[in-house]
């Protein structure tokens, strides 16, 4: 008679309390149904029911991850990312409420995602940034760098040509020639105290200080718009 090999631990299948525990969770941080399935893919398997009691264990402490004091505040892998566009579109005069809340109302609305650490997956995060970047791009006319310019100094310096655009178009900068000359010199401005000290926007010397510069560009903005009354 030939013994039974003794089941170990990894290879048990998920306990009823597991089971019961994940859904609990779940429904507590309002994971989405695709969210969810990143999750278990994460694990190695498509459904709850093929889980082992350890792969278990590992899915209650990824949903306990999300279970956060503040529901509201913007997290996950993608979430520095989205946040600076975000912020960029505040910046631009598009964006009339700067709160992670506002940024996951936008993308609940515009994709179907409640919160920004629901998004696990690579393609379903950029499908939601490029949806950000197109939205300024109409609404404020940023024109984004692409390829291996697409991100860091380049991006923040096409934010920068669309805020000038608008501060000159809302007579916001009215001291300063209306150009890109007038942004290079704003920009010697605000980081220095002197109008001659960059060369242009895309200056070396001035990427450490491009997100100052759109930062103040984005109050002068902000106030135009507020003594215009324009409710964009």
């Amino acid at each position: 008679m030939t013994a039974r090999r003794a089941t170990t631990t990894a290879e048990r299948p998920i306990q009823a309390g597991q089971r019961r525990a994940i859904h609990a969770i779940r429904r507590d941080v309002g994971l989405d149904d695709a969210s969810y399935r990143g999750l278990l893919a994460g694990v190695g398997v498509a459904s709850s029911s093929d889980l082992t009691e350890p792969q278990a264990d590992a899915v209650i402490a990824r949903l306990r991850a999300l279970q956060k004091p503040r529901k509201d505040r913007a997290d996950g892998p993608f979430a520095k990312k989205l946040w600076a566009l975000w912020i960029s579109g505040w910046n631009l005069g598009v964006i009339r409420n700067k709160s992670d809340a506002a940024l996951h109302a936008f993308i609940e609305d515009r994709f179907g995602v409640s919160h920004s650490r629901f998004l696990i997956d690579q393609h379903q995060a950029q499908a939601v940034i490029e949806g950000v970047k197109a939205w300024l791009e109409r609404s404020a006319g940023v024109d984004w760098p692409t390829g291996r310019m697409a991100s860091g100094p380049a991006a923040t310096q096409a934010v920068l040509v669309a805020q000038w655009r608008r501060a000159v178009a809302l007579d916001a900068v009215a001291e300063f020639p209306p150009g890109d000359d007038g942004l290079r010199e704003y920009a010697g401005q605000v980081v220095h105290g002197d109008r001659s000290r960059f060369r242009s926007v895309s200056d070396p010397a001035l990427t450490h200080a491009l997100y100052r510069v759109s930062n103040d560009l984005g109050v002068l903005i902000r106030a135009a718009q507020a003594a215009g009354g324009d409710d964009e």
